[in-house]
């Protein structure tokens, strides 16, 4: 982003909390240090920071949007695993008019491989 915005940095503790975007900027998005765990995926097992984004996107009503949990692993070799869901997400027909269904939409992105210089 220009100006670049603080995704993270360390020193870390747990309950951290900081601006990414302030409403309207197009909208709210903070960074809230929930726990250190470790975390075990294909690449290895890392000692991870949890760190949810917090944002206020869909209604942007100054509220954090509760039908969105977004949280990043971040180890000292970098984001380790992403999990995203969206709860309650209204599918319309093609036209973008009618609602048919809702449903809970889950995505993940984990690290698979390590390579230090």
């Amino acid at each position: 982003e220009d100006p670049p915005t603080r995704s993270i940095a360390y020193p870390v503790e747990i309950g951290d909390q900081w601006t990414i975007h302030e409403p309207g900027d197009p909208w709210a998005v903070d960074k809230l240090v929930l726990e250190r765990k470790g975390m075990t995926v294909p690449a290895g097992t890392f000692d991870c920071y949890a760190i949810q984004t917090l944002i206020d996107f869909f209604d942007q009503d100054g509220e954090w949007d509760d039908d969105l949990l977004w949280i990043d692993y971040y180890s000292t070799s970098g984001l380790v695993r992403r999990s995203v869901t969206f709860y309650d997400a209204v599918i319309t027909d093609p036209e973008g008019h009618a609602p048919i269904d809702t449903v809970d939409i889950f995505e993940e992105t984990i690290l698979t491989e390590l390579h230090t210089r």
